[in-house]
């Protein structure tokens, strides 16, 4: 069983089938005060950074966009700059829209980021830019991908934590 808890905090858990529902309930109350903690989190965060009032959906979609074709700019000569040093090839770059992280990258060498990080400062839409690259030389994150990042952005693990504090805000858009 798995227990998580929604920014508008409701619990959420997630089980097998054959899971009774006394054996829901006795998880439920052994991880009782991590719920409620948890919660009290989700909600001060929620109160803290309400979503982003955008007058309609045409607002967003045209934020969206402004934002989509500033970080290709941005983003293009940096992931050039890593993909070299990590000897990785030649990627192709997509911007998108992504709920629980800020890039990706496949097997096939498609890297993609998130729109919001035209909205981040400048340092941290870089250390995704070479967060991503480097997974073209070392898939997962084995202590291997950190010491290539590490050399390729010295740094990078200072802005992945400025990023990480920054996340629920950029998120609100």
């Amino acid at each position: 069983m798995s227990l998580r808890v929604d920014p508008d905090g409701l619990v959420v858990v997630s089980k097998g089938r054959r899971v009774s529902r006394a054996r829901v309930d006795e998880f439920l109350a052994a991880n009782a005060r991590w719920i409620e903690r948890t919660r009290a989190r989700m909600l001060d965060l929620a109160r803290r950074y309400p979503p982003f009032p955008y007058p309609d959906a045409a607002a967003r979609a045209a934020k969206r966009r402004e934002c989509a074709e500033r970080l290709t700019a941005f983003a293009a000569p940096h992931l050039t700059r890593y993909v070299a040093e990590v000897g990785g090839g030649t990627p192709r770059l997509r911007i998108g829209e992504f709920r629980t992280q800020w890039g990706s990258c496949t097997a096939a060498g498609r890297i993609a980021l998130d729109w919001r990080l035209a909205l981040a400062p400048p340092e941290l839409a870089e250390y995704v830019v070479a967060h991503e690259a480097c997974h073209l030389a070392v898939p997962g994150h084995p202590p291997k991908f950190w010491r290539l990042l590490e050399r390729i952005l010295p740094g990078a693990l200072a802005r992945r934590k400025a990023l990480r504090a920054l996340s629920r805000e950029l998120a609100r858009y």
